[in-house]
């Protein structure tokens, strides 16, 4: 390619053509820039195809996945090795009381608590105060014994039972043998086996009381009449020493009462007759005729103060009191008595 030119200027000398070399190197000039952009389009051309190609393989060729790997099976984990534990010892119940003929009294829930009320004679009594407790009494009591819940009296005739009291209810239980309960003046018996409620579950609470109103202040007269009473009660009763306070209550404290003399008198007699004190009865005697120089009361009541000091040893004051009722009653009933105190 290199003579181009040589051969371009010898066909110029046999063409008679207005060639000059101003021409001829502009031509040259243009084949060169046409032949390299024929090689570029001969490159561009190649590589297109060659790309083409090898996106055609890509897409016909067979896809080919990356293996899945395969799980390897678990291998069994080896069983546990268990331990057997040790048994635990049973808790050990506490014990609330023991009674003298060997009734043990156990606690049946957290927080149970009794008193022994009586425990010696001839019967034994226990209050179950909180909770749960449970008797273990002998097969053949020496004494009754009886248990206590609120308002629930319960009478044992049983080896083996509970009784417990929670929110103001008692509930019983026996082992065996029976059990006698009296709630609310009412009796029922519980058996071997069987459990009773008190108050029974379906009972009807009573309406609420109405509150009482303050108690009336009594009279002079309503308390002298309360002593007396009193003082009747005692003496029939045969305790007299009973009857010496409501007695001289009446007369130191209302001796413008009216029965105040005969409260005097009846005290006289208490302290002569039944307690063999002759000058208390003496003076007892004095303070009756005191409250009432004209009453009905007044003529025995002379004699027997003379009769008191006689036996009291007294006899100058007996010899007084004798002369004194000479001369008041010179008609009495007990002139006779008294000329002998007198020593007439």
């Amino acid at each position: 390619m290199n003579d181009l030119p040589d051969k371009l200027g010898e066909a110029l000398g046999h063409v008679d053509v207005d060639w000059t070399p101003e021409r001829a190197d502009r031509t040259w000039r243009g084949l060169r820039v046409r032949r390299r952009r024929r090689a570029v389009a001969r490159t561009i051309g190649a590589a297109a195809c060659a790309a083409a190609v090898a996106m055609a393989a890509y897409r016909l060729a067979p896809s080919r996945r990356a293996p899945e790997p395969v799980a390897r099976r678990a291998e069994p984990a080896p069983p546990p090795v268990v331990t057997p534990l040790a048994p635990e010892p049973s808790p050990t119940v506490e014990s609330l009381a023991t009674l003298g003929d060997g009734t043990v009294v156990q606690a049946g829930s957290d927080g149970a608590a009794v008193e022994v009320v009586r425990d010696a004679g001839d019967r034994a009594e226990v209050r179950v105060v909180a909770g749960k407790a449970v008797f273990h009494a002998p097969r053949r009591p020496q004494r009754p014994l009886q248990v206590v819940s609120g308002d629930v009296r319960i009478a044992v005739y049983a080896a083996e039972f509970s009784v417990a009291r929670y929110d103001g209810a008692t509930e019983v239980w026996a082992g065996d043998g029976v059990l006698e309960v009296e709630w609310r003046g009412q009796r029922t018996q519980v058996r071997a086996g069987d459990t009773a409620r008190f108050p029974p579950p379906d009972a009807v609470d009573a309406p609420p009381a109405r509150a009482a109103a303050p108690p009336r202040e009594r009279s002079p007269r309503e308390r002298v009449a309360d002593l007396l009473r009193e003082a009747d009660r005692a003496r029939a009763g045969r305790r007299s020493r009973a009857a010496v306070d409501p007695l001289a209550a009446v007369v130191r404290d209302y001796p413008r009462d009216p029965r105040a003399p005969l409260a005097a008198f009846t005290l006289g007699r208490v302290w002569l007759d039944e307690l063999g004190d002759p000058r208390e009865a003496a003076h007892a005697f004095a303070r009756a005729r005191a409250l009432a120089p004209d009453g009905p009361l007044a003529e025995d009541a002379l004699a027997r103060e003379a009769e008191a000091w006689a036996r009291a040893g007294e006899a100058a004051r007996a010899r007084d009191r004798a002369r004194d009722y000479l001369r008041r009653y010179p008609n009495g009933h007990r002139v006779r008595e008294m000329r002998r105190i007198a020593g007439e």
